[in-house]
């Protein structure tokens, strides 16, 4: 009977006080788990101290734990002491599963059954079992485990897949500071110099930085661990020969591509286009803090999908969130990079779902029933860990609504995702006087940053080491009594909270529809333009025409081309070009025109383009309504073809007539 090694170390700590208690909470916090898993571990320790015919510990009211100190044989100590103190690892049957695939994936050397012997400490027949296990496994994602005499286990199958797989192992216990997937990743990283670390982080931060988006802190160790696993990958011959299905080259993708010889001279490796493809899809998939820009080729569906989620939602909830425009751009952070991990297969665990499921029953479940209504629709399976993410945000959306503004300054430092930061810094907000002035990583905070911004109090989800100028508390992302206790502290202010007030709810945002922003006037068709310049400029004009918007917002919308590509193309043959709200919009606004000679927008598939829609918004939601009625034209081939050789009077009538029969 052996123990695993964080109920080793809880063993030893109970060892090491003589006498006294230790809280349930503080385990929780000091490993960065949750309280169940403590309990678990406090099982397992029961387990070992009865085989060891030792009395167990003894439990006050599930809060605190000792050992049974008055009622220990003389000798405890002793029996004991090889366990407490042996480096020897033990595992279980799942762990030592994920750890033989990992050797697989990385080790420079053959991997036999004697090595994973060794490296498990466990029998013949155990690696045996193992490895029929793994290998029943990966059939279903059609990568075979064989075994050659000169090379011992190898994968056979798509390289992208086999290294998905062993990412998904890697990061499925972000908060474990034992894991044992970190370990055998560091063993293989031996090959690796520190300061080749580094310069992978630093690179990841140049990336980061062209972007304008910030990944929360576990977002940007996953994609360290998915550039690592890469280059030995590469090293070791396995690459990936072709790249995935793309409509239009991404920001990830271009930045990658242009900056990729550092990294090819700095490792001695060749990135092809599918390698970095492969890359752009770790930073494609990773959790945002912040972002200029949401940017993709499916924007468009991207903000629809999010308006009739919030609508429904509103609906069953009886709350209007689709008019908090602070939610919508939330969801947007979120939802982009989760539905590109749904595309990809790659799993992110949640950590704090059952937590959610639990306090935020009804949230939870409505969000499951909605969010996989019309996620079906679009093949989108979310999990439950998803699932849990996008019910923070409802859930912050619904209590940040029934609070005052509050007075200490706090800067929040937080390594989770925006959602599970959203979530702790409503908490804070409930509980104390705080006013967040700010999310930043740790990699970000600096005393300059502190003393600018007048922060009070930093408030952390991480102990780090970095010496600060004022006060630093930590605490975990679900904010325990224990947290609650020790930020009182530091409060200067009286609660100032109020009760939740439906009041405060009600919506009165415009219900705009198409037939009121395509008019006579913002049609025009048949138009002859040298460019895409040019096209844009002349559906720009239209909108000018009649006051919805200044010059500076035509300029804007093909800057915004020049800068993030032709994303704009959102189909064959088709362009919305927009921009900013604050670079001139007056009203909210659309112009159609189409093109006598169609134009190339640089799109790889959807060009060349012969209608140009322009878009001009006034905030996050009130063009949507007009903005899904039009989608429903596009995707009418009898429509498109209406624009092409109909007259506007002839539009202008079957989009009344459509909107017409909806209202009957």
């Amino acid at each position: 009977m052996y123990l695993t090694e964080r109920s080793k170390k809880i063993l030893k700590t109970l060892v090491s006080l003589d006498s006294g208690e230790i809280d349930i909470e503080e385990l929780a916090t000091e490993y960065n788990v949750s309280s169940r898993s403590i309990r678990y571990d406090l099982e397992e320790i029961d387990d070992f101290l009865t085989y060891k015919k030792i009395p167990r510990l003894k439990k006050q009211t599930r809060v605190t734990i000792s050992l049974p100190y008055e009622e220990l044989p003389a000798n405890f100590t002793a029996v004991i002491k090889d366990e407490i103190e042996t480096d020897v690892d033990y595992y279980q049957p799942k762990e030592r599963q994920e750890l033989i695939y990992l050797e697989i994936l990385l080790s420079d050397t053959l991997v036999d059954i004697r090595k994973i012997m060794e490296l498990l400490q466990v029998s013949r027949s155990t690696v045996i079992s193992d490895v029929r296990f793994i290998r029943k496994k990966l059939q279903s994602q059609n990568v075979l485990m064989d075994y050659q005499p000169q090379k011992g286990y190898i994968f056979r199958g798509e390289e992208e897949v086999i290294r998905r797989i062993g990412l998904n192992f890697l990061n499925l216990h972000p908060g474990t500071l034992d894991s044992v997937e970190s370990k055998i990743l560091n063993d293989q990283y031996k090959a690796i110099e520190s300061d080749d670390f580094s310069y992978i982080e630093q690179f990841i931060a140049t990336i980061e930085m062209k972007l304008l988006k910030q990944y929360s802190d576990k977002a940007f160790q996953s994609i360290v661990n998915g550039m690592l696993v890469t280059i030995i990958r590469i090293k070791k011959g396995a690459k990936i020969e072709k790249s995935p299905h793309q409509k239009f080259e991404t920001k990830e993708h271009h930045y990658l591509f242009q900056e990729r010889k550092m990294l090819e001279d700095k490792f001695s490796i060749q990135l092809t286009r599918a390698e970095v493809s492969f890359i752009e899809n770790l930073f494609l998939e990773s959790s945002l803090i912040k972002s200029e820009n949401i940017i993709n080729d499916d924007w468009v569906d991207l903000h629809l999908f999010i308006k009739d989620f919030l609508e429904e939602m509103s609906i069953i909830l009886e709350i209007p969130l689709e008019e908090d425009e602070e939610l919508f751009n939330a969801l947007a952070l979120h939802l982009a990079p989760a539905i590109q991990r749904i595309k990809n297969k790659t799993f992110l665990k949640n950590e704090i779902v059952e937590y959610i499921q639990i306090n935020y029953t009804e949230i939870f479940e409505t969000v499951d029933t909605v969010l996989n209504k019309f996620g079906e629709n679009k093949n989108l399976d979310f999990s439950l860990d998803e699932i849990g993410f996008v019910t923070i945000h409802i859930a912050s959306a619904i209590e940040k609504k029934g609070l005052d503004n509050k007075e200490n300054n706090v800067l929040l430092v937080c390594n989770y995702g925006i959602g599970t930061t959203k979530l702790l810094e409503i908490m804070l907000k409930k509980y104390f006087n705080f006013n967040i002035i700010n999310t930043l990583a740790v990699r970000e905070v600096t005393n300059e940053y502190i003393n600018k911004n007048t922060v009070d109090l930093v408030v952390s989800t991480i102990d780090f080491a970095k010496e600060i100028s004022v006060p630093k508390v930590v605490v975990s992302p679900l904010l325990s009594e224990k947290d609650i206790k020790k930020l009182s502290a530091y409060e200067k202010r009286n609660r100032k909270s109020r009760k939740f007030n439906q009041n405060n709810l009600q919506g009165n945002g415009e219900n705009i529809m198409l037939k009121d922003l395509l008019i006579k006037e913002t049609i025009e068709l048949n138009i002859e333009a040298k460019d895409w310049k040019e096209a844009v400029k002349y559906g720009g004009k239209l909108l000018k025409n009649i006051g919805k918007i200044e010059d500076t917002y035509i300029e804007a919308m093909i800057n915004t081309v020049e800068d993030l590509g032709p994303y704009i193309v959102i189909a064959p043959e088709i362009a919305m070009p927009h921009a900013s709200s604050k670079d001139g919009v007056n009203e909210v606004g659309l112009s159609l025109i189409t093109l006598k000679y169609p134009v190339e927008f640089g799109h790889p598939e959807n060009d060349p383009v012969s209608i140009v829609i322009c878009l001009a918004a006034t905030d996050h939601k009130s063009h949507l309504n007009a903005l899904k009625d039009l989608m429903g034209f596009l995707n009418d081939s009898q429509f498109i073809e209406l624009l092409k050789s109909g007259t506007v009077d002839e539009i202008l009538k079957e989009i009344n007539k459509e909107k017409k029969e909806d209202d009957e």
